[in-house]
């Protein structure tokens, strides 16, 4: 095998790694593992075929040129320029990488594949060891650094000093870990031998839920479950659970505002049975909701959600007998309210048909691999309602890592079926 053969696949492995075990970083991972297929099609003389131009991708272009217009009134320009290059450069690289590997060895491809697989499965084990251990393997990495202490020359060792991972550090591997399930499942029913190929999908489900439930996110926990409950639902009954989706995404998006009302009207942020940040959030969605309702055509501006709750800074007002203040903070922790906030029922209906594009492109797929398409869509969907922000170049990078997995791994399964036959 030639060494382009292995540099590729070290690279390709090394961004999963990277996208799951620092999940910061994943903007950056997701277009390295993009530009993989790329750089080896292009080096190899040959050129993608990119018309025609699918569904998905013709809404998300659309949808795109809303943002840059919403720039025209943002809160901070340098910020929203920043959101269009990143959004632009990753809904770019993703169609176009998922077109580059049609082209490529299929052998090459199924070690690209089998490369992410294993670099998942490994990470995978390694978060589950991190949560049940409070972290002991990253303490021990990290204690030597932040224990030494340097002054005039001479080094100074803590030996007391005790590591903290920071709780929201280890919630985005875990959503990576979360969203990143379905690809893996899909992929290891199309390189993994048959005899062997359930029982994996078994250990790497139930290592996804013990590694959430281990962990403080909630929001990944809800998240898989949705997303569990969303694949046996679509395995039984394919087409009434599509229309299922469809319904619960255009409703979700229609009534973010009234219900975001409606849960602080009924005082849950006060509720002591919910977990403080879930009562958190109700503050949080209260108050992004009124102000969306100012502004409800057009919406603030892309990414002015941050800029606009720091010039507020110092006059928010408490709600009664809550702690926290009454503010956005630099996002809503609901992707379908900051919609709303920022880009209006303009944006909001981008948005809305961005997401039908994609579900009525999963209803063209396979009916094998329909469920876990639906069931990654409900996921996302699940965690976007309660967790990160819409324009989060770490989350948006998780989103566009986890598409373009699964559609290596349906061109794969395309590309063998024509060989076989």
């Amino acid at each position: 095998m030639s060494a382009t053969f292995w540099v590729t696949c070290s690279i390709a492995s090394a961004a999963t790694s990277m996208a799951l075990t620092t999940a910061r970083s994943t903007l950056a991972d997701t277009i390295i593992f993009a530009l993989v297929p790329i750089i080896f099609v292009l080096g190899s003389g040959l050129r993608p075929i990119l018309m025609p131009l699918p569904s998905w991708v013709i809404a998300g272009s659309i949808g795109w040129l809303y943002l840059a217009i919403s720039v025209l009134w943002a809160a901070d320009i340098r910020q929203s320029v920043e959101i269009l290059a990143f959004t632009a450069a990753l809904l770019t690289l993703v169609y176009i990488a998922s077109k580059a590997i049609q082209s490529a060895p299929i052998n090459w491809f199924g070690h690209i594949l089998r490369s992410f697989l294993l670099a998942y499965a490994i990470c995978l084990l390694f978060g589950f060891i991190e949560e049940t251990t409070n972290h002991q393997i990253k303490q021990f990495i990290f204690w030597p650094f932040r224990a030494t202490s340097w002054s005039q020359g001479v080094p100074t060792i803590n030996w007391s000093y005790v590591v903290h991972i920071r709780s929201h550090i280890s919630n985005w591997n875990i959503s990576n870990l979360s969203l990143m399930l379905w690809p893996a499942l899909l992929i290891s029913g199309l390189i993994i031998q048959t005899t062997f190929v359930f029982g994996v999908r078994v250990i790497l489900v139930l290592l996804a839920m013990a590694t959430a439930l281990q962990s403080a996110h909630q929001s990944s926990v809800m998240a898989l479950a949705a997303g569990l409950t969303i694949f046996g639902m679509a395995s039984l009954w394919r087409k009434f659970t599509t229309y299922l989706i469809a319904a619960a995404w255009m409703i979700t998006l229609a009534t973010a505002i009234p219900l975001s009302s409606s849960a602080f009207d009924a005082k849950l942020h006060l509720a002591k049975w919910a977990p403080f940040t879930t009562r958190h959030r109700v503050v949080i969605w209260k108050y992004t909701g009124d102000l969306a309702r100012q502004r409800p055509i057009f919406g603030v501006g892309v990414g002015s959600t941050a800029p606009l709750d720091q010039r507020r800074r110092g006059n928010f007002e408490k709600p009664t007998g809550f702690p926290s203040p009454l503010r956005t903070y630099s996002h809503a922790h609901n992707i379908y309210l900051q919609a709303w906030y920022e880009l209006g029922a303009i944006g909001v209906l981008a948005l809305l048909i961005f997401g039908l594009s994609i579900i009525r492109t999963i209803s063209l797929q396979h009916v094998r691999q329909q469920p876990y398409l639906l069931a990654a869509f409900a996921t996302v969907a699940t965690m976007s309602t309660t967790s990160f922000g819409l324009f989060e170049p770490w989350f948006v990078g998780s989103l566009a890592f986890t598409a373009m997995t699964l559609s290596f791994g349906l061109i794969h399964q395309q590309r063998t079926q024509l060989v076989n036959s």
